[in-house]
């Protein structure tokens, strides 16, 4: 009978944990390296694609070729496995060492998807009250999604900015005294915004998202003007305004949706 560490799930896990350390596992080192350095590029590629706008086309060529590839490297390594099965296991020693080993680096190396996935972990919370009600109840559970706008990259300062929020979309901010709150987006960068009778006007026009409609705002907001790189967002109690806060691009935390 196999030990799990001689069975192709084994390799699967560590070639997924690192692309090529099944090959390696299996003392195919020269392929694996290979392997191993084709996926860095295509990671080097993912980050330079967050600095530099590319069509739809170029980042379907640029990031579909290595799927492939590495679709096609767990063919090979099951080969691999098969050929090598007799001659060439490793001892439980070396199982837990390489299993040990690649969990490290996935967490502790900059630009690993673990540690990209440790540096834009989503946030969960509780709805403290029934102000977004009835979008969101007292007690819902929430998630954060930091990545629909920002994206945290080991060799940035801070979080790049890659898209804004839409009018109506419910997001997770820092205010200027750095207090955590979650609100409305009424306004983006540069527009004026009023709210009049319960209509959002936004430079001049009324407009209407379907949000905006579930939550039945009501009262009045005189015109602001957003300030450029921030958006207008504000904190209701059941359907009024009772915040407005001009809040930075930089001090979004992301957006915020139902959980359960």
């Amino acid at each position: 009978m196999k030990r799990f560490k001689d069975t192709f799930g084994f390799a699967v896990i560590l070639n997924l944990l690192l692309p090529g350390l099944g090959h390696v596992f299996w003392r195919d080192y020269l392929f694996g390296v290979f392997v191993f350095l084709i996926l860095l590029i295509a990671v080097a590629l993912m980050f330079v694609s967050f600095l530099v706008s590319l069509p739809l086309t170029a980042k379907l060529v640029l990031f579909g070729l290595p799927v492939l590839f590495f679709a096609f490297t767990f063919v090979d390594l099951s080969k691999t496995v098969n050929r090598r099965f007799h001659n060439s296991r490793r001892s439980r020693t070396a199982a837990f060492a390489f299993l040990g080993s690649v969990l490290a680096f996935q967490l502790l190396v900059p630009f690993t998807p673990g540690n990209f996935l440790l540096r834009n972990r989503p946030e969960l919370f509780r709805q403290p009250d029934h102000h977004l009600s009835p979008l969101h109840s007292k007690g819902d559970l929430l998630v954060t999604n930091r990545m629909a706008y920002t994206v945290d990259l080991f060799f940035a300062e801070r979080p790049l900015l890659h898209d804004l929020p839409r009018v109506g979309e419910i997001v997770r901010f820092d205010d200027r005294q750095s207090v955590r709150r979650t609100g409305l987006v009424l306004g983006p960068p540069g527009s004026d915004v009023q709210m009049i009778d319960g209509q959002l006007v936004i430079d001049g026009s009324t407009v209407s998202p379907a949000v905006l409609e579930s939550l039945n705002l009501n009262g009045d907001m005189p015109l602001t003007l957003v300030e450029q790189a921030s958006i207008l967002v504000v904190t209701l109690t059941l359907g009024a305004v009772d915040g407005v806060y001009q809040v930075p691009v930089d001090h979004l935390v992301g957006r915020v949706d139902q959980l359960f």
